[in-house]
């Protein structure tokens, strides 16, 4: 059901959570978009461990043009690269083993602990961030390798894990204005976020009206003015203004792609479904409890927005009249 709900929709929402695991720290992914909901919680929240987690299953390694064109990649990390897509060793010097790592990254891919194996052979002097940047790069082009069709926009919150994935990024109005609800209340935060608020409006009576384009250049004219830090004389405002215009390409995406929803409230929704159970239960004792909460979780959020009773799913499973399709059968033709 994960799988086919990435691969039938142009956009992908997801949040996170905190969660637990036998009293560990644990991070839940809600990955979701108007068909599928699923839940996957692991021990980091980085990109890698980001991209893994669309793709629905331990993260790989490879080697292409979307790894060879991540922007972040110095000059010795892409030329280790390129060599390696090019099928030549990632060093004049390479043993017999980094020649065996090169190989499988460009046939048939490396699981993290041979992409790990392979960066220590192939650049033992390389700091953290060009390790971490050489992973995400790899990862990246490993996803692409693993789903038939990639969702073009992500919908996310401003965490920087969810940054360069897929080729667009809508970032939540919601959270965008969260903040500005929390600053010293005056004059200043009362009215960029009453005008903040307008502004949103607007861009959902667009996407859900006419589109006209030339409310579209009114809508990005007037974010400008709405969020100019000139207009402000308190600090924390103006602060906070900055930030918000630093991101304005990534708030309008929904005028660039209209079927994209310009808050992230579905997999909030689904967040609060994990938030109360672990309230109740206090997490899981152990990796298979937590894999149960994360399969039932998913089961129910997704058959929710299928509109069918998951008690009624259950039962037919149980007594295999088979009334329903099989789940991802059900996303793809929602």
């Amino acid at each position: 059901a994960h799988r086919a709900g990435m691969e039938n929709s142009p956009v992908v929402g997801i949040d996170g959570t905190h969660s637990t695991c036998d009293g560990e720290p644990m991070a839940c992914h809600i990955v979701g978009n108007e068909a599928f909901t699923s839940m996957t919680t692991t021990e980091r929240k980085d990109r890698v461990t980001v991209i893994g987690v669309l793709a629905g299953e331990p993260v790989g390694h490879c080697v292409g043009e979307h790894a060879l064109a991540h922007p972040d990649l110095g000059v010795a990390a892409r030329e280790v690269l390129r060599r390696v897509s090019n099928g030549e060793p990632a060093r004049e010097d390479a043993d017999a083993e980094l020649v065996e790592l090169c190989n499988e990254l460009r046939t048939k891919g490396l699981d993290a602990a041979k992409m790990d194996r392979f960066l220590a052979r192939a650049m033992p002097a390389a700091g953290v961030d060009t390790l971490r940047q050489m992973r995400e790069a790899t990862a990246g082009q490993w996803l692409r390798t693993i789903l038939a069709f990639l969702p073009l926009v992500m919908l996310a919150d401003g965490g920087t894990n969810y940054h360069g994935i897929l080729a667009f990024l809508q970032l939540c109005w919601m959270h965008m204005l969260r903040p500005f609800s929390l600053l010293a209340e005056n004059a200043d935060s009362t009215r960029v976020l009453n005008e903040g608020w307008v502004l949103y409006r607007r861009l959902c009576d667009w996407r859900d009206g006419l589109r006209d384009p030339l409310e579209a250049a009114a809508i990005g004219a007037d974010f400008d003015r709405v969020f100019d830090p000139q207009r402000y004389a308190d600090a924390s405002v103006q602060h906070q203004v900055n930030l918000t215009r630093t991101h304005k390409v990534e708030l309008l995406t929904v005028l660039r792609h209209p079927h994209t929803p310009a808050e992230n409230n579905g997999q909030e929704r689904a967040a609060k479904a994990r938030v109360r159970k672990r309230d109740i239960s206090f997490g899981p004792r152990s990796a298979r409890g937590l894999r149960a909460w994360d399969t039932m979780q998913s089961v129910v959020g997704a058959l929710r927005k299928l509109r069918i009773s998951p008690a009624a799913f259950i039962a037919d499973r149980v007594t295999r009249r088979r009334r329903f399709e099989r789940l991802d059968v059900l996303v793809k033709n929602e």
